[in-house]
């Protein structure tokens, strides 16, 4: 029967792909728990130990002791990270941004960079800008995406007045993002909305 049992298992693993999933977290532990390479290791294998295998980095890029020490950590802790990059208001907010991508793309945990932490519409040019030269540094194998608005966030917010085409405001920012910038991952909060009735 155990014979059997396997070889069942073994046709039904066959047949099914199996999906590699990224558990992920906003903000790792801040730098007073990380003073050491050895601290930020025990912190990491914390992290590892409880599932997460994916964070967004948060504020580690204003200093660079500290981005170092949490970028070898997640090596070490087979974390991988996508690294938040500021928001651009200018070309040389994009530089700015590159020479941190440029200077953290080799690590081995760094997948790709969050371009920008929910955007107004009236970025995306900048946006584009900024995605054609990230690509062009780091690669094809690095994601290039943008947190959005979530779908909440009032019109003023979103850089849209009035929706078009039959959409709503929210929809079409979505598509102006997505046609004007279009990154490899669609990123924003969505609330869902339940009748009271119900």
């Amino acid at each position: 029967h155990r014979l059997i049992r396997r070889q069942r298992q073994m046709c039904i693993r066959d047949r099914v792909e199996v999906i590699d999933m990224r558990i992920g977290m906003w903000v790792a532990p801040r730098a007073h728990l990380m003073k050491t390479q050895e601290e930020a290791d025990r912190r990491f294998a914390e992290i590892r130990e409880a599932g997460i295998n994916m964070y967004y980095s948060f504020y580690e890029e204003k200093d660079d002791a500290w981005l170092d020490r949490m970028l070898r950590a997640a090596e070490k802790n087979g974390v991988e990270v996508l690294i938040s990059l500021d928001r651009v208001y200018s070309g040389s907010d994009i530089e700015k941004n590159l020479e941190l991508a440029r200077r953290t793309k080799d690590y081995s945990c760094v997948i790709g960079f969050n371009m920008y932490d929910e955007p107004s519409a009236e970025v995306n040019p900048l946006l584009s800008t900024q995605k054609i030269k990230l690509r062009a540094l780091a690669g094809d194998g690095k994601i290039l995406m943008c947190n959005l608005f979530p779908n909440y966030a009032p019109p003023a917010k979103l850089g849209i007045a009035e929706g078009v085409g039959g959409r709503t405001v929210y929809q079409t920012y979505l598509d102006r993002f997505m046609s004007e910038v279009g990154t490899d991952a669609l990123s924003f909060d969505c609330l869902l909305y339940t009748s009271d009735a119900a």
